[in-house]
């Protein structure tokens, strides 16, 4: 689970972990693990929406809903800022829908339940084909840092510096 994953990790039980940007910046915070690489490219953000149920614009989602799979991954947490920068606050404005994966908010976008939904553009592609067609991106409003390469707080200089060399070299 990415739960035991993230308490091993901030632990110390594993030399080199690849882990979520957003754990992998709490690692670092927590226990100084040390950040050797991001995978690339970025993780781009998206709002997405139904073409039948198009959103005019973020106000109109006050009153309404915003469903996501994951209410806690960077993705879902930089939609929240960007929501906030444009006035549409969560829990004040908006209501969140919490969907089991990612073909569950096409399915939701698809039935009118919610007229957004905040995803990656990675989970938009892997959005079942007939579904994705009835959708559209209403923004791309980030890019985000991929996957973190961690290594242990404390490993030595030198390891951390083959290891970045090593990576370098893939």
């Amino acid at each position: 689970s990415f739960v035991e994953f993230h308490e091993r990790t901030v632990r110390g039980d594993y030399d080199l972990a690849i882990t979520a940007a957003n754990l992998g910046r709490l690692a670092q915070l927590d226990v100084g693990a040390q950040a050797i690489g991001i995978y690339e490219p970025p993780l781009v953000a998206l709002a997405v929406m139904s073409k039948m149920n198009r959103l005019q614009s973020l106000e109109a989602l006050r009153g309404r809903t915003l469903a996501l799979s994951n209410p806690q991954s960077l993705v879902a947490l930089s939609g929240f800022a960007w929501l906030a920068q444009h006035g549409v606050q969560r829990n004040r404005d908006y209501l969140i829908f919490h969907a089991r994966n990612d073909d569950s908010l096409g399915q939701v976008l698809r039935a009118g339940e919610a007229p957004l939904a905040v995803m990656s553009a990675g989970e938009f592609r892997q959005i079942v084909p007939t579904v994705r067609a009835e959708l559209e991106v209403f923004a791309e409003f980030a890019k985000l840092p991929g996957f973190f390469v961690l290594a242990r707080r404390g490993m030595p200089a030198h390891a951390v510096r083959e290891l970045q060399r090593a990576m370098g070299s893939l």
